[in-house]
């Protein structure tokens, strides 16, 4: 490991004395430690980078695999419904993090500042949602620059949307900079679609016709499956099905019937709700549920 990698391991550390998810005084900006692992999980993962400083994750969406290791960072440009596996570091030590919410609109300013939408082509529909690289040098000592600010309110109001300017400008500027600039150069139509996630993620259980979430994002429906799909890799209704059955593992997981759970997250059919849980993770529901309540009773 690196001076600079020890450096922002440091700081990681010292922020997050224990185990959760903590706040830091630099807006948007979180630090976690997991004292223990976590095996694989249903999330919603947000829009935002991720740093891991020590430890490791691994993340599935719709098949593609990601091996998110320490010292490497994670762009997801939208929510997306993933699993998530959480790894400690070496001999025991803490899963150790950094996350900062992205404002596409100040990542849209340093990428108007770089002329890129002027001079550069448009990025091709095939740049993922989602992806992950090893950290630079630059990047590290940018990242540690803003963690410092912490410890000083002054300087943190002052200094910290420079240095959050310059994290953007190494991811804008890094291997997933695709990403990042294709979701600002969809401008509007990213933002929609963002506007439309959220809706869905209130309203999964209520019954969603890809006509009625097209009108909220304002958009035709050939349009806004295109805009969708360009931003996601899902299709709307396919995104639907997946927070429905991620949501619905997490209540088998917790206990629920299998009965209970189909009718939580929406489903009419309990055939239909097992048919696609299967598909989707391999296994049934009620696999699901006893898996869980075996983990349970050898944890006790």
């Amino acid at each position: 490991m690196t001076d600079e990698q020890s450096e922002l391991l440091a700081l990681v550390s010292r922020y997050a004395p224990s185990a959760g998810a903590c706040q830091t005084p630099i807006p948007t900006v979180a630090v976690t430690r997991l004292d223990q692992p976590q095996r694989c999980a249903p999330a919603l993962h947000p829009a935002s980078f991720c740093v891991v400083a020590q430890g490791s994750k691994r993340v599935w969406l719709d098949g593609r695999v990601l091996e998110h290791a320490a010292m490497s960072y994670l762009v997801c440009s939208v929510t997306l419904p993933v699993e998530a596996e959480i790894r400690l570091g070496p001999d025991g030590l803490p899963y150790l993090g950094v996350a900062m919410q992205l404002d596409l609109a100040e990542a849209g300013r340093v990428l108007l500042e770089l002329d890129e939408l002027r001079k550069g082509p448009a990025e091709a529909n095939t740049v993922p949602a989602i992806g992950v690289s090893p950290m630079t040098d630059r990047f590290i000592r940018a990242l540690t620059r803003l963690l410092e600010l912490a410890d000083d309110p002054v300087r943190c109001r002052v200094l910290s949307p420079g240095i959050r300017r310059e994290l953007y400008l190494e991811l804008l500027l890094g291997a997933q900079g695709a990403t990042l600039r294709q979701c600002i150069q969809r401008g509007a139509q990213a933002q929609q679609v963002a506007k439309v996630i959220s809706y869905i993620e209130a309203h999964y259980r209520e019954p969603l016709e890809v006509e009625d979430i097209a009108r909220i994002a304002g958009m035709g429906t050939s349009a806004f499956h295109l805009h969708f799909k360009q931003a996601t890799t899902m299709s709307p209704m396919q995104y639907v099905k997946h927070i429905r059955l991620h949501r619905a593992r997490a209540l088998l997981s917790a206990g629920h019937s299998v009965g209970g759970a189909s009718a939580d997250v929406g489903y009419i059919s309990p055939s239909q709700f097992s048919r696609e849980f299967r598909r989707l993770f391999g296994i049934a529901p009620i696999e699901q549920r006893q898996q869980a309540a075996r983990t349970t009773k050898t944890a006790l």
